[in-house]
């Protein structure tokens, strides 16, 4: 019996942590989406499911989910694409590993706030310097400036950033991979290709699929970098799903409407990271 109060004791801290950090922001959140509250009206009125109706008939919305849509998939994709490859590269590198490994997740370790100030200016059409040395080809061009490459460039910003994390996680996993399993497939005479195919992919693809998961989750909820480096344009080229409740949360002043798109992003996180995590356990078992 001690003990057992002795265990709710130790737990309580993080339950009130728990209720004082998700639980009551989730709730006070769902019951704002409820009302009619708008800034540039006095009064708030008691909305019911008209805040959610309404994101059915919203063009702005659809276009930051399709936004949103490309830019997690296309970071992530890119992410993993290089990050498997460096991954093999720097386990050939064995002598100079740790040195290019140090310098290659040193951008992981930077704000994302800062890395969208970094990139602004390294973009910058006048005096940035990638348009200073691709001007020596004539593809000089206001990357950030233009809607068909500001989604591009904030995409290859969030590659840069997030590469080395999943390049961690895959360099831990690599470390623990007998070597006597390449051996033998050497010995039967798998070339390169082979090994990593049938042997490093299946043996690293539950560690991808929780890196998966996790920049899944961060990627969606992207917000500052989007923001210092085009603010959700030019337009809505680059508006994502977090950048348009802002919008309307502090630039139109609707709290009501903004709470219901806040709680329809935690749902699409919450719905997208169930099924991923089923995925995981599968390959797991496997």
């Amino acid at each position: 019996m001690k003990e057992t109060r002795l265990y709710l004791l130790m737990l309580l801290p993080a339950v009130v942590a728990l209720l004082m950090v998700v639980v009551l922001p989730l709730t006070a959140l769902g019951y704002i989406s409820l009302l009619n509250w708008d800034l540039r009206r006095p009064g708030i009125t008691f909305a019911g499911s008209g805040n959610y109706i309404r994101m059915l008939s919203d063009p702005d919305l659809l276009n930051s989910l399709r936004v949103t849509a490309w830019f997690v998939v296309g970071a992530i994709s890119l992410q993993v694409a290089l990050a498997l490859v460096l991954a093999e590269i720097l386990v050939a590198l064995r002598r100079t590993q740790t040195l290019i490994r140090t310098l290659i997740l040193l951008p992981m370790v930077i704000p994302p706030l800062v890395a969208g100030i970094i990139w602004r200016i390294l973009l910058e059409p006048r005096a940035g310097l990638v348009n200073h040395f691709l001007d020596f080809v004539g593809l000089r061009h206001a990357w950030l400036a233009d809607p068909n490459t500001a989604l591009g460039a904030v995409v290859l910003t969030d590659v840069w950033q997030w590469t080395p994390l999943i390049l961690l996680l895959l360099l831990a996993r690599y470390a623990v991979i007998p070597t006597s399993i390449y051996d033998a497939a050497a010995v039967d005479g798998a070339t390169g290709w082979t090994r990593f195919y049938f042997i490093t992919l299946p043996l690293v693809r539950p560690v991808l699929m929780a890196a998966v998961v996790l920049r899944m989750i961060d990627a969606i909820r992207e917000f500052a970098k989007i923001f210092i480096m085009t603010g959700g344009g030019p337009g809505v080229s680059t508006e994502t799903l977090n950048m348009y409740v802002y919008r309307v949360a502090f630039t139109y002043g609707n709290l009501g409407y903004a709470a219901a798109l806040g709680v329809f992003l935690f749902a699409i996180v919450l719905s997208l990271t169930l099924a991923l995590t089923s995925v995981q356990k599968r390959f797991e078992v496997l």
